[in-house]
């Protein structure tokens, strides 16, 4: 269960991430410490997005709206998981947020949908772990279009998940989707990065902290979002609760080293430093964990994102060759157009 990394390679193209250190004042000191008391236990510097950042869904742009794809064969209980855990979340949210399902993909915020696991191209080891899914934030020009959460409709076994698997994942993916970019480190969390065989939860419960760490997010103003900043009222600023973008790019790192720590085997998590390395265009370590990355690919979509990755390097250090190279292999992989604004900045490399 991860967030996927591809739509963060891409949006770097777009964002700005300098940003002014300030000491806070005695108010704002006071503001802080009244709403973390206010609201308890959570992990919010763990959610930030690429380079330290907010992305969160416009509450002046309310009722989120989800869609549920049914096309892709797999046992009902798959809809109903994805339905529930989208239930689940709106329960413990009420006072925060508002959702309601919609009847067509177009007009949806957060779209669900079910995928052939036949795109795994590498042997998983027994002990090794697996993507069940993954969210795909799609960001253009520094505004959030949409989250597609992507479910894989079989193990590695090809056996279809348990329905209880499948509500944890649903669960899970729909907290990347509602805002949570990273995981929290308490196993008991349904945002822990891992679910292990037999310590799986069976109820897709939500912890204090996981509803917590959203009420939080949801006060705070976000960098990348779907509407107009300036229409929300009573948000704080970032800084006043988690510093200003260069202490929480510096958080995020040290969050994802911790994530690959706990992952040893996993692609994205690496992808996900090579992103934070390139915002701080600090490109030999980008390098590093992209070259990393590539060997522990397992699906096509990993293998498709490391070649974007590879890609929008060589772009940085002006390799031309190398840039078209691999942007070439990524379209063998995937030509969906995503990739349209990349292809256009290599070529007017000289």
């Amino acid at each position: 269960m991860k967030i996927k990394i591809l739509s963060l390679i891409l949006a770097s193209f777009f964002l700005f991430t300098g940003a002014f250190a300030r000491e806070l004042t005695p108010s704002e000191r006071v503001a802080r410490q009244s709403i973390l008391y206010a609201t308890g236990s959570n992990y919010l510097e763990n959610a930030y997005y690429a380079g330290g950042k907010i992305l969160r869904w416009n509450k002046s742009e309310f009722p989120i709206k989800i869609y549920v794809d049914n096309s892709v064969n797999a046992p009902n209980y798959y809809i109903y998981a994805f339905i529930r855990s989208v239930l689940i979340w709106q329960s413990s949210l009420k006072d925060v947020l508002s959702m309601k399902f919609v009847n067509n993909e177009s007009e949806a915020n957060i779209v669900f949908k079910v995928i052939d696991n036949k795109k795994f191209i590498r042997q998983v080891r027994k002990n090794e772990e697996t993507t069940l899914a993954y969210t795909s934030p799609q960001v253009k020009k520094g505004k959030l279009i949409k989250m597609y959460i992507y479910v894989y409709d079989r193990d590695r076994n090809n056996n279809f998940y348990k329905p209880y698997q499948v509500l944890n994942v649903a669960v899970h993916e729909f907290g990347h989707a509602l805002g949570i970019s990273g995981h929290s480190n308490d196993p008991s969390s349904i945002m822990y990065p891992l679910m292990t065989i037999g310590s799986e939860k069976k109820s897709g419960f939500i912890s204090r902290t996981d509803i917590n760490t959203v009420t939080l997010l949801y006060k705070v103003v976000p960098d990348i979002t779907n509407g107009d900043k300036t229409k929300e009222t009573g948000n704080v600023r970032a800084e006043i609760l988690l510093g200003d973008e260069d202490e929480r790019e510096a958080i995020a790192i040290k969050k994802a080293l911790e994530e690959v720590r706990i992952k040893p085997n996993d692609c994205a998590s690496r992808l996900k430093l090579a992103v934070l390395y390139e915002e701080k265009q600090e490109y030999q370590k980008m390098y590093q964990y992209i070259k990393e990355a590539e060997p522990l690919a397992k699906t096509r979509d990993e293998l498709y994102s490391t070649y974007v990755a590879y890609s929008y390097y060589y772009y940085s250090q002006k390799n031309k060759q190398n840039a078209k190279l691999y942007l070439n292999k990524a379209l063998n992989i995937k030509n969906d157009g995503s990739l349209k604004p990349l292809e256009q900045y290599i070529n007017r490399l000289r």
